[in-house]
């Protein structure tokens, strides 16, 4: 009996980079896609990012997804994500001129 979690390629951070998804419990496990803080979500630490436009745009996973809960490495768990992507995606975006 596997885990039904699904594997997403989401570069950046570093090229094979993965998040997993597991679409009963609407619960994305994001590793080092994003870092939070007070429940907010943050880009990853820039020295540790391979490419930070990858990664911004990769953001965009929860934008598709929308689960309940992502799951951050760095960070603690950011509940309904999806509510505060957009923000995320246009304040970081700027910078690189993606979206």
């Amino acid at each position: 009996m596997g885990m039904d979690l699904t594997p997403i390629h989401t570069p950046g951070h570093s090229p094979g980079h993965v998040v997993y998804y597991h679409e009963k419990d609407r619960v994305l496990i994001g590793g080092d896609l994003f870092m939070s803080k007070k429940g907010q979500l943050k880009r990853p630490i820039a020295m540790f990012t391979a490419n930070m436009e990858e990664a911004v745009e990769s953001a965009g996973i929860v934008k598709e997804l929308k689960p309940k809960v992502v799951s951050i490495c760095h960070g603690c768990d950011v509940e309904e994500p999806h509510k505060q992507i957009d923000k995320y995606l246009a304040q970081f975006s700027l910078n690189y001129n993606i979206f």
